[in-house]
């Protein structure tokens, strides 16, 4: 699976972060002049907040303003699976282990799309990555260790509705691929790792 995703989303994700890195940095260019001097943006978390010098602090939300221009922030949480791929270590190049064939991974992920295939037979869609929120909540349903461990993440990492969805698609692909009906508090431990910007992004903004 990490041998999979290492080599198809990682150049994806690395792209997608660059343009939105460029957007915001454009944005925000072109509307530097506007901001008044004894205006601060202060970035807490996920909140934004913006003060003026004279009335206080305003809270933003998940949008932050620059000279009364909106500025949308949390651009990286559209990219669906983040992961950190880190140097393999010469010991690992050496080891006798093989990780999972091609085949193998081949035929559990023409497994996982059949039964995707299936399940939205008559909702006009074909894949886990499609699903509606309420869709997600119609095939995502979790049981008592997956809720507490999902409560806990958006919690801890302040996570927003979007990754909410995206965490649950993601954990019930990992499902499919296990050919698990329902979604497990290991299904959604495994998803969360590959939400890597969502864990740091909270610390970094």
């Amino acid at each position: 699976m990490s041998n999979l995703l290492g080599g198809l989303f990682i150049p994806v994700m690395i792209i997608a972060i660059g343009i939105a890195l460029l957007s915001v940095a454009m944005m925000v260019a072109r509307n530097y002049k506007k901001c008044p001097p004894n205006q601060a943006m202060i970035l807490t978390g996920r909140k934004r907040k913006v003060s003026d010098g004279k009335s206080g602090v305003i809270e933003q939300g998940f949008r932050t303003v620059v000279g009364g221009a909106a500025l949308k922030l949390p651009l990286l949480e559209r990219i669906d699976i983040q992961i950190q791929v880190s140097r393999i270590k010469y010991e690992k190049l050496r080891s006798d282990t093989h990780p999972e064939n091609s085949e193998s991974i081949r035929s559990r992920v023409e497994k996982a799309r059949r039964i995707q295939r299936e399940r939205f037979n008559h909702f006009g869609i074909r894949t886990n990555s499609e699903m509606t929120h309420r869709l997600v909540e119609e095939f995502c349903k979790m049981d008592a260790p997956s809720e507490s461990l999902m409560h806990l993440a958006m919690e801890k990492f302040l996570l927003s509705i979007r990754v909410y969805d995206k965490i649950l698609k993601i954990a019930r692909t990992i499902a499919d691929l296990d050919s698990s009906e329902a979604v497990r508090e290991m299904h959604i431990s495994e998803a969360l790792q590959y939400r890597i910007l969502d864990r740091v992004m909270n610390f970094v903004m």
